[in-house]
């Protein structure tokens, strides 16, 4: 079985919705010994070069799909980014209590009921598609 195409959203326990998917998720070659042992592998297709946030991004994946995608429900998936010519695998102990806990932290910076502080810079301001008299901390420049 391979699925590809999932849906775009996934609501979490907590009610908070992340909308992304991975390119493909996949199973073992061969079948699994049981079920609890089976172990989906999530892959990813880049382009260009290599990023930490690709890695970071394919590893979100990892966490969420066993509790968001009942088929994956009790797995540890494995992760793994193709770029062109290469791939990078993530193995499923790398999704390890730390990095849970900052993605924990940092989803209620984003979803939490107080708005996120506010930390303009010429660097940052300047992707910003927010205009000037929505944010009147931009940066200009």
């Amino acid at each position: 079985m391979v699925i590809a195409g999932k849906p775009d959203l996934i609501t979490l326990p907590s009610g908070v919705v992340v909308a992304d998917k991975p390119d493909l998720i996949t199973p073992p070659d061969g079948p699994p010994a049981a079920l609890r042992l089976w172990r989906p592998t999530i892959y990813d297709v880049k382009t260009g070069r290599a990023r930490c946030s690709d890695r970071i991004q394919v590893m979100l994946y990892m966490h969420l799909a066993p509790q968001a995608l009942p088929a994956y429900a009790g797995t540890r998936p494995a992760g793994c980014v193709v770029y062109n010519g290469s791939k990078i695998d993530i193995p499923p102990e790398a999704v390890d209590q730390k990095f849970i806990e900052a993605f924990e932290y940092f989803l209620g910076v984003v979803a939490g009921l107080e708005p996120a502080w506010k930390v303009p810079s010429r660097h940052e301001c300047r992707f910003c598609d927010i205009a000037r008299t929505e944010c009147p901390e931009r940066i200009e420049g």
